[in-house]
């Protein structure tokens, strides 16, 4: 299922996904798999790798769950 998310309460925790687009204002993904996740107050999308990236509210991304 395809889902944009353009707001941090339109975030989907701990569901296995592919991610496209901007997840806070430096980075930028293009079909990278990986899921998001809470860290005490942080939000993060952690990829398959184990490599994590905080969200910010400038997320504008398209997602696909594996």
């Amino acid at each position: 299922m395809k889902k944009d998310i353009r707001s941090l309460e339109a975030i989907p925790f701990e569901k296995d996904l592919v991610a496209t687009g901007n997840v806070n204002r430096i980075v930028w993904f293009w079909r990278v798999p990986g899921r998001f996740v809470r860290s005490g107050e942080a939000i993060l999308f952690v990829d398959a790798h184990g490599a994590a990236v905080p969200v910010d509210e400038n997320i504008n991304i398209a997602t696909k769950e594996c």
